[in-house]
This record gives structure tokens, sequence and C-alpha cells, in this order.
């Protein structure tokens, strides 16, 4: 299962920093369960790690770090209240903390709360334009979906386009053994905008792009060992699409309820 990014990253960051240690406060016992707890949270084992944490924020409640891990662990363990019983104070007394506002984002996102939600991703792209994410910050977690085929489909929305293609919308399936199924991106690569000049040249002008769907997954190992990749184009759109058009289609395809349009082999990238 994917290991959960957010409180690992803030954690290394903040040990990095120039500050205090964030977990300066613990007593050496409080270390040794912290560590634990942290050991089975990046193994995904969320219902080992949530009880440890909830003690360990008990005894520190002003601990910023502990609760952000103890929230992130209660979203995978269905436990939003405590979730929002967690973040909602953060938020209020931290504005500008872009990790609490990401995993309220998910807790709305999870939750159906679309206003919420696009509130909260509205303030990660003012986040983006102050500053306040970090630079190498490209991407973040809006939401879990358990499918009814078994599968998990993370989706993550871009703060910034990335990759050799401009990927601004991104999808990981996996089925229920935490493997790697397929890879979904909604891409604004440059060299679709040639053809899509041509074809829209007022839209272009005035900044349009056009976008393609496609997916990745593991091909075939080749006679002499190359391992491949199959790649698939789901289509193009001619115009940004909002969230929650994105997340139907996604859903549409992580589900197998929609066919490619064309598709290619390739050397799988290293």
């Amino acid at each position: 299962m994917p290991a959960p990014l957010l409180a690992m990253f803030l954690l290394a960051a903040a040990l990095q920093s120039q500050a205090p240690s964030p977990l300066a406060d613990l007593t050496p016992d409080e270390h040794t369960r912290f560590a634990a707890a942290s050991k089975s949270f990046s193994a995904s084992q969320f219902a080992e790690a949530l009880p440890v944490f909830k003690v360990l924020l008990q005894a520190h409640p002003d601990n910023l770090v502990l609760a952000k891990y103890a929230s992130e662990a209660a979203l995978d363990t269905g436990e939003t209240l405590f979730a929002s019983k967690t973040l909602l104070p953060i938020e209020a007394a931290h504005p500008d903390d872009w990790q609490a506002t990401v995993l309220l984002t998910r807790l709305y996102a999870e939750r159906g709360d679309k206003l919420n939600r696009d509130k909260e991703m509205d303030k990660m792209a003012d986040f983006r334009k102050r500053g306040i994410t970090p630079a190498n910050m490209t991407q973040y977690i809006v939401e879990k979906d358990h499918l009814p085929n078994g599968k998990l489909m993370i989706l993550w929305n871009s703060l910034v386009p990335w990759g050799n293609f401009k990927v601004v919308n991104y999808a990981r399936v996996f089925d229920p053994d935490g493997k790697l199924l397929l890879r979904i991106t909604v891409e604004t690569s440059d060299i679709d905008q040639i053809g899509f000049a041509k074809e829209h040249p007022q839209e272009a002008a005035f900044g349009d792009r056009r976008y393609s769907i496609d997916t990745y997954s593991t091909g075939p190992t080749q006679a002499n060992g190359q391992h491949t990749e199959t790649q698939a184009l789901m289509g193009f759109l001619d115009k940004k699409p909002t969230y929650d058009e994105v997340r139907t289609r996604f859903l549409s395809i992580a589900q197998g309820q929609a066919a490619p349009a064309a598709t290619n082999e390739h050397a799988a990238p290293k």
C-alpha cells in the first residue's frame, strides 16, 4: 500500500529546519512509542498507529506534528470526526499552515463537501503563489476512493503543471493488496498545443490549452529483459476540466468503464 507522504514530509522538513525539534517535548519513552507508531504509519498500518498518536497528543495537545500525524491516520481509518476536531483549531490558529489545509481538503473531499473542499484547494493555490508551500512541492492528495471492485484510487491535484507532459491532475489505482495497477493523468503537453492553436486560434491566443487524459501501466517484459510501459490515450479536452469532471473521468477509467482511443508500448522510464 502506498505510504502516506504528508505527515512524513512535514516531520522531515521540521527536523531539518534551524528551529528546535518539534518533538523536543517528548520524553525518551514517548520518543520510542512515537518511532514505533511512525513505522506502522509509514507501512500504512494506520489502525495500529492511531491509538499511539492519540495518547501522545493527549499528553502534548499543542504539538502540531503529533496532531497532523494523528489526523492523517484518522482519515485513513475513517475517524473523520476526530480529524475535524483536531485540524479545524489548527487552521484557525495558523491560517497559513499548508499541511492542515491539505488534510482538511481531503477531509471535505471524502465527506462529499464540495464547497469546503474547493475553498481549501483555493487556499493551496494561494499558498503556492505566496511561496508558502515548499518550492519542490508540485501536488497533493485530495482524496482516497475505495472502489466497488476492491481497488483504491488516490487522486492528486497539481499546484503547478509538472513533468515532461505538464501533468495537472494525477491518480494512482491499487489492487486490494496494494499493488500499483494504473496511473491516470490529465496532461497539457506543449506538443498538443500546436494542433489546438491551429484549430482554436482565438482560444489559444487567450491562453486556453488542450488537455489529454492518459493512463500508464506496466507492460510485458521483452525477451531481452527490457521492462515496458503501456500508455493509453483516453481522449482530449479543449477546455481545462473542473476537479469534479476529472474525478468522474478518473473513477470511470479506474473501474474499467472507459475504452482508450489509442495505445502504445514503450520502454519503461527508469
